[in-house]
C-alpha cells in the first residue's frame, strides 16, 4: 500500500509539473504575441488596451488600472468600468500619484460591455501595484488577478510593465516634439496647425466612448482699438494676458487654440452644452474684470463667446460653424455676451443670419 501511494504521489507531481510547464509555455507564447503588437501601436489608449488584453488572457484579471501623471495632468484607465461612483481603487491611485480631489481624467476601454456589477471592488487586499519608470512621467499599473498567481507570472508582468513604459516614453517624446511645432509662440496656445489633429482625435474618442464634446469660440471685442490706440506691442501683451488667464481657468484636458488674430477656440471633451455655456460665461466675466498692465498703461478688454456641442449628425466643420454662428450672435446682441445665454438655453432657437466677419470685432 505504501508503495502504491508513493507511486501515485510521484505521478501526481509529474502531472502537475507537466501542467505547470504547459501553462507557462502557453502564457509566454501569449505574452510574445501581444508584445509584438504593442510595439507597433502609436497611441496611449491602444497601447494600454493591448496590454490589458494580454493580462486578461494570462491572468483573467478582475480589475486592471493604469494611472499616469505628466506634469499636472493625471489620466486613469480602468477595466472593467465600475458602477460605484467612487471605487476604492481611485483612492489608492490618488494617494500613489498625489492627486488632489477629482483633478484627473477617467478613461474606459469599453463603456458598455465592460461594466461590472457590485460595489466597485472596495476590497483590494490582493491588489498588485507596479511602478512604470520613466524620466518624463510617473505611472503605475494595478492588477487584481482572478487566476492562481504562479511564480513566473511576476516575470511576465514585469516584462509587460517594461514594454508599456518603453512604448509610452517613445509616444510622449514624439508628442512633445509635435506639440513644440503646434504651439503659438505668442500666446502658448495650440495653433491652427494643431486644430485638425486635436479636434479629429477628440471627436473620434467622443464617438467611441459615447461621451459629450463642446466647443467655445471667443473673440476680443473691439480689439482693433487697442492696437490703434496703444500700438501692436501692447496688443500682443493683451493677447498674452488673456490667454494666460484662460489657460489658468480651464481643465488640463481642455484644448485652447489661437484660431486667428484675437480669436480663440476652446475644445472641451466630456462636456455637455449647458456646462460649456456656464464655463464660457465664467471666462467672459473673468476677462471683463481683469486689469492688464503694460508699463503705465492699464487696459480692460471684454470678449464675446459662442458655444456649440457635438450632435449625433455633426462633424468637425459643422461643430465649428455652429460655434462661429453663436459667436456672431453674441456680437450682434451687443458684445461681451455668451451665446446661447445660460438662462435662455432651452428656449433660444431663433435662427441667425450668415456671419459678416468684416463688420464685427
Amino acid at each position: 500500500m505504501h508503495r502504491l501511494l508513493k507511486r501515485f504521489y510521484l505521478r501526481t507531481v509529474q502531472a502537475m509539473e507537466i501542467s505547470y510547464r504547459l501553462a507557462r509555455g502557453i502564457d509566454y507564447k501569449t505574452l510574445s504575441e501581444h508584445i509584438l503588437s504593442i510595439h507597433q501601436l502609436k497611441d496611449i489608449d491602444s497601447i494600454l488596451y493591448k496590454s490589458a488584453r494580454c493580462l486578461k488572457d494570462i491572468l483573467d484579471y478582475r480589475l486592471f488600472a493604469f494611472a499616469m501623471r505628466d506634469g499636472e495632468a493625471v489620466d486613469i484607465w480602468l477595466d472593467p468600468k465600475l458602477r460605484s461612483d467612487n471605487p476604492a481603487i481611485l483612492d489608492v491611485i490618488k494617494s500613489d500619484l498625489c492627486v488632489a480631489g477629482d483633478s484627473y481624467i477617467l478613461h474606459h476601454f469599453d463603456d458598455e460591455a465592460s461594466e461590472a456589477p457590485g460595489s466597485g471592488f472596495q476590497q483590494l487586499d490582493n491588489l498588485r501595484s507596479y511602478r512604470v519608470l520613466d524620466a518624463g512621467f510617473t505611472a503605475r499599473m494595478y492588477l487584481l488577478p482572478n487566476r492562481i498567481f504562479m511564480p513566473y507570472h511576476h516575470d511576465i508582468i514585469e516584462t509587460i510593465v517594461k514594454v508599456v513604459g518603453t512604448s509610452l516614453a517613445t509616444f510622449m517624446s514624439i508628442k512633445r516634439l509635435q506639440d513644440a511645432a503646434l504651439i503659438d509662440p505668442l500666446t502658448l496656445c495650440y495653433n491652427r496647425r494643431a486644430l485638425d489633429e486635436l479636434l479629429d482625435r477628440t471627436i473620434a474618442g467622443t464617438r467611441r466612448y459615447g461621451t459629450d464634446l463642446a466647443a467655445i469660440m471667443f473673440d476680443l471685442d473691439n480689439f482693433k482699438r487697442v492696437n490703434d490706440t496703444h500700438g501692436h506691442q501692447v496688443g500682443d501683451h493683451v493677447l498674452q494676458a488673456v490667454s494666460r488667464t484662460v489657460l489658468a481657468a480651464i481643465r488640463k484636458s481642455d484644448y485652447l487654440i489661437r484660431y486667428g488674430g484675437e480669436e480663440f477656440l476652446l475644445i472641451m471633451p466630456e462636456t455637455k452644452l449647458g456646462r460649456a455655456v456656464e464655463v464660457a460665461d465664467r471666462l467672459r466675466r473673468i476677462i471683463e474684470i481683469t486689469a492688464i498692465q503694460y508699463g503705465g498703461v492699464r487696459i480692460h478688454v471684454t470678449a464675446s463667446f459662442g458655444v456649440a456641442d457635438l450632435k449625433g449628425d455633426c462633424d468637425r466643420n459643422l461643430l465649428l460653424q455652429e460655434a462661429d454662428r453663436r459667436l456672431y450672435e453674441a456680437k450682434v446682441r451687443g458684445r461681451n455676451r455668451t451665446s446661447p445665454d445660460a438662462q435662455l438655453l432651452l428656449f433660444d432657437t431663433v435662427p441667425m443670419p450668415e456671419p459678416a466677419y468684416q463688420y464685427l470685432n
